[in-house]
């Protein structure tokens, strides 16, 4: 349809130089995104794993968030409720009703808080926004680990996610944008 942006996603081994070493492999047949008002599409990739949301349904592909193991090609569907994923190594954080985590190597998920969303994933830890209850309204900017559930809340802002650039983690600093000002946090994790 006229509204969705259709397209396969393509992977190649890349040598020291970044030159592809061989031929690309078609990793995802046809991936579709939204392509009405400011909708965009998502997907982050790790060193063994692709995800990406499809935007609707189509030739037997659900809508929602689909993974896919570099090596073996094995593709996989967290349901049509599932959207905006991010990967860090085997770890994806997701939105499914609030922020939930899936070790794809072990297959065990998680809610990691009901009310998180827009997430960047990082090896041990994520970094998300999530709403402050009113009467102050906003969003807070939050890490959390993956084990033991330690929480720190970095900072507020009364913009919303959608309206703010992501936030970048690496496997020990989280960096963001918030009043105007970029603000870089260590992770420590508890």
């Amino acid at each position: 349809p006229e509204e969705y942006w259709r397209m396969p996603i393509f992977g190649a081994l890349l040598d020291s130089q970044g030159r592809p070493v061989d031929n690309p492999t078609r990793l995802v047949p046809s991936a579709v995104a939204s392509i009405l008002g400011d909708s965009g599409w998502t997907y982050s990739l790790s060193a063994t794993f692709l995800a990406w949301e499809q935007a609707t349904e189509i030739e037997g592909a659900t809508a929602g968030t689909h993974v896919v193991d570099i090596g073996t090609l094995e593709m996989q569907s967290l349901g049509p409720d599932a959207w905006r994923p991010s990967l860090s190594e085997d770890k994806l954080v997701y939105w499914e009703n609030g922020l939930a985590m899936l070790d794809l190597t072990s297959g065990e998920s998680s809610v990691l808080d009901p009310r998180g969303d827009f997430a960047t994933a990082a090896p041990t830890f994520t970094a998300y926004y999530r709403p402050i209850d009113p009467p102050d309204g906003g969003y807070e900017i939050v890490a959390r680990g993956y084990e033991g559930r330690y929480e720190q809340v970095l900072a507020g802002q009364a913009d919303a996610p959608w309206l703010s650039p992501t936030i970048a983690a690496s496997s020990s600093r989280v960096a963001f944008i918030a009043g105007g000002v970029l603000h870089v946090f260590e992770w420590e994790a508890r």
